[in-house]
């Protein structure tokens, strides 16, 4: 292919100059000169073709939340789009009904039909920007994500198990955290980047999750109310033993948590109650607050209205009612009074769920990935011997960038061949810099890498300009 030199942003003061000299036949050396540090990095490889990204191979590539024409032949985070604050809601009772509330309107309209009826452990869950993520419950392991920029529905890869009564879904950090549900301890954490579940590894006793069992994540730990004794647990987000905490009563049908921003968990204690409290984290003490409007039951969930201003929770009573409440947010209990909104127009059952979406207009989103087209090297078991990428990390305090690369013999194989993380060397400095991991011992024909990025500022992006793939050749 073409190679296209695009060195403009080298201009930059501080920035990485780049030589790639030929040493000798087939031996080519990468010298890194920042002006930050007082030495320098040279390493030397042995490739004989190379693969230089170029704006079209950008293009081809697959980006979720990642954007290719906000600054031409470069990589950014995606920004969020003017959307109305709404919050979304699954009735369950195996239906397959899905409904938008518009918080300015006070109105429910009907929104695209689940792929499937749900029913028990039908949970959902957003990222708070643009996705939202859902079990179908029922015993299925079917996951699926919809988008509320174009209204559709994609099913994603499958639960480790069958998700039941019981199950959770919870946003936090770029995964999604989950508890299976149906009698099962499993705590599960499925990964949006790189689109795969894995078990959250819990040591010592294990405890399973029955009918009202919910999570919530905050910080670096995963709080988990359960309808037995120990009714309120933790663990970090990272897996080890179960912490026992203590709550003012057991989890029932409809229970649901959410964790602020700020050092505190609101708790619906369902089970037909009206119980509405807070957990202070740091002092391990509860807040009774009012009541809520209705009894919460089976299909009850709740929802947190960050912005605009003023904050509010938002519940759904379940039980077979369309009842619909809420709540203006504040820390000091007992708190106003829960109102009555406009009810839900089906009756809320099993597999009910609440989630918020909220606009961010002219902000980046959190995180975002981008995976290449397919590089064919031209022979089975090609040696790979390099990747090089170059990138602008602003904030490494709040910004990061990751590159994976998989590699398979044939086409067909390639989709399902597992991503190798590439270490970055020399370390990643704030600016714009290029990076260089040794592929040594990794072959194969077929090609693609993946690039992740994230952002805990979201008024900035990092962003990748260029990706070199250096391999052995014929």
């Amino acid at each position: 292919m073409a190679v296209r030199h695009n060195w403009k942003y080298l201009s930059i003061p501080a920035a990485v100059l780049i030589a790639l000299m030929v040493l000798s036949p087939g031996i080519q050396c990468y010298q890194a000169d920042r002006e930050t540090i007082s030495a320098n990095h040279i390493a030397a490889h042995a490739p004989t073709l190379w693969k230089q990204t170029t704006q079209a191979d950008f293009q081809l590539g697959t980006t979720m939340q990642t954007n290719l024409t906000m600054f031409p032949d470069s990589i950014v985070l995606d920004k969020a789009r003017d959307i109305p604050s709404t919050v979304y809601a699954f009735t369950g009772g195996g239906t397959a009904s899905f409904y938008q509330y518009s918080v300015s309107a006070n109105a429910w309209t009907g929104a695209p039909d689940a792929p499937g009826p749900v029913g028990e452990g039908g949970k959902i869950a957003s990222d708070g920007q643009r996705y939202i993520f859902a079990f179908q419950g029922g015993g299925s392991s079917a996951f699926w994500r919809f988008d509320v920029y174009t209204s559709m529905w994609t099913s994603l890869a499958n639960t480790p198990g069958p998700v039941n009564s019981g199950s959770d879904l919870y946003f936090g950090g770029g995964k999604i955290y989950a508890l299976q549900g149906g009698g099962s301890s499993a705590v599960w954490a499925y990964n949006i980047l790189t689109e795969t579940w894995t078990a959250v590894p819990i040591t010592g006793t294990q405890h399973p999750m029955g009918p009202g069992a919910c999570l919530a994540v905050a910080g670096s730990s995963i709080y988990v109310l359960r309808p037995d004794a120990p009714n309120f647990i933790t663990v970090p987000k990272s897996g080890g033993a179960w912490t026992t905490l203590t709550a003012p009563m057991a989890a029932g049908p409809g229970a649901d948590m959410y964790a602020t921003t700020g050092n505190a968990i609101y708790v619906l204690f369902g089970g037909g109650t009206n119980l509405f409290s807070s957990y202070t984290i740091n002092i391990k003490t509860w807040k009774t607050f009012t009541d809520t409007s209705a009894p919460i039951n089976a299909g009850g969930g709740l929802a947190f209205q960050p912005t605009p201003a003023p904050a509010h929770l938002y519940a759904l009573a379940g039980g077979s009612t369309t009842g619909f409440h809420g709540w203006a947010y504040t820390t000091t209990a007992p708190g106003p009074a829960w109102g009555t909104l406009a009810p839900i127009p089906e009756a809320v059952g099993a597999g009910g769920g609440l989630t918020y979406i909220y606009s961010s207009t002219g902000q980046y989103l959190a995180n975002g990935l981008f995976i290449s087209s397919v590089y064919d090297a031209g022979r089975s078991g090609e040696v790979l011997n390099a990747l090089m990428w170059d990138v602008d990390v602003p904030n490494l305090v709040n910004q990061a960038i990751s590159v994976q690369i998989r590699v398979s013999d044939t086409l067909e194989g390639l989709s399902s061949a597992p991503w190798t993380l590439l270490p970055a060397f020399p370390a990643v400095v704030p600016g714009t810099s290029t990076y260089y991991a040794d592929l040594s011992g990794i072959s194969g024909q077929y090609v693609q890498y993946e690039v992740g990025m994230s952002t805990l500022d979201l008024t900035t992006t990092p962003t990748c300009y260029e990706v070199r793939l250096y391999h052995t050749g014929v």
